[in-house]
């Protein structure tokens, strides 16, 4: 499908959603008849299980309580003490577990304490010598040297002349 010159873009656009709709409205109303049979089929199953624990609803309300829990027909219910005896259990594997948890903790920063306080002192510092603050080498003026002014060059007798003389 070409493009014609005679029409814009605008309305080409146009005519194939207006091609588009009856497909759609089609879809649309597919869509809502499945809903619709879902929906019913929903019911219909609800209704199913709504039957059957109204059912078992009715037999244990008419059921003893020896049927229900198993032959024990006990009057102070014997179930009182398991739960409190769990409790206890639960609560001593706890503090257990916390008694392990503070000794690995404990040891384990015992074992990064490997550094020392201990403080290295400053080096020595002499007057005018090196190592003396920045500000003392400031102060002394000195011209700045350049290729046509270079810097004297003093001569230093090696140590071995030095004993000979």
């Amino acid at each position: 499908m070409a493009l014609t010159i005679d029409k814009s873009l605008l309305d080409q656009t146009k005519e194939k959603a207006q091609g588009a709709v009856p497909v759609v409205e089609s879809a649309l109303d597919t869509l809502i008849d499945a809903a619709k049979e879902g929906i019913e089929a929903a019911k219909g199953a609800a209704k199913d299980v709504a039957a059957a624990s109204q059912a078992k609803v009715s037999e244990v309300a008419e059921a003893s309580p020896s049927e229900l829990y198993g032959g024990h027909d006990d009057a102070e219910g014997s179930g009182g003490g398991r739960w409190f005896k769990r409790l206890l259990v639960l609560g001593l594997l706890a503090a257990i577990g916390g008694i392990i948890f503070k000794r690995m903790r404990d040891s384990q920063q015992a074992a990064d304490n490997w550094q020392s306080a201990y403080v290295p002192p400053p080096p020595p510092v002499a007057d005018g010598e090196v190592g003396a603050a920045p500000d003392d080498a400031a102060a002394e003026p000195h011209e700045p040297t350049t290729p046509d002014a270079p810097v004297e060059v003093v001569e230093v007798a090696d140590e071995e002349t030095a004993k000979e003389s």
